[in-house]
C-alpha cells in the first residue's frame, strides 16, 4: 500500500496527450514569430519598391519636362541627365528636325535608366576553395 507520504514524493505522469500538446504549442510559436518577421520584412521591401517607382516615374516626368523646353528653345540636338533616386540617372539624347512650316519630328536615340554607383561583381576577400 502507498502511504500518503510516499505519494507526495511521486512526480506528476505526464501522459503522451499533454507532450503532444506542449509540443504543437511550441511548434505554433515558433511558426507564429517566424511568420511575423517575415511579413515584417516583406512590408519594408514592399514599401522601399513603392519608393523607388514614385521616384522614377516622378524622374521620368522632370526629364520629359526638361525635353519639351529644349524642343521649345528650338534646339536641334539635346542631351542630358537627371538624378533618379539615390544611385540613378535617367540619361536623354534627343533630335530635333524643324521644317521651315513650323512642322518637326523629335528623334529620340536614348531614354535610360543607368545605375550611378558601381557594382562590385567579384569579392576576393573569401578564398574558396576550387578544387585543386
Amino acid at each position: 500500500m502507498i502511504t500518503p507520504e510516499k505519494r507526495l514524493r511521486q512526480p506528476p505522469v505526464v501522459g503522451t496527450a499533454s507532450l503532444l500538446t506542449i509540443l504543437t504549442v511550441l511548434c505554433l510559436s515558433c511558426f507564429a514569430v517566424l511568420a511575423r518577421l517575415s511579413a515584417e520584412q516583406e512590408y519594408r521591401l514592399a514599401e522601399k519598391t513603392v519608393r523607388a517607382a514614385e521616384s522614377a516615374y516622378e524622374a521620368d516626368t522632370s526629364a520629359l519636362r526638361e525635353l519639351i523646353a529644349h524642343v521649345r528653345a528650338g534646339e536641334q540636338s539635346v542631351s542630358f541627365s537627371y538624378l533618379c533616386g539615390e544611385n540613378a540617372s535617367i540619361e536623354v539624347e534627343a533630335e530635333i528636325f524643324c521644317s521651315p512650316s513650323g512642322a518637326g519630328t523629335l528623334r529620340i536615340l536614348r531614354w535610360q535608366r543607368c545605375a550611378q554607383a558601381g557594382y562590385e561583381l567579384l569579392d576576393d576577400s573569401i578564398h574558396i576553395w576550387n578544387g585543386n
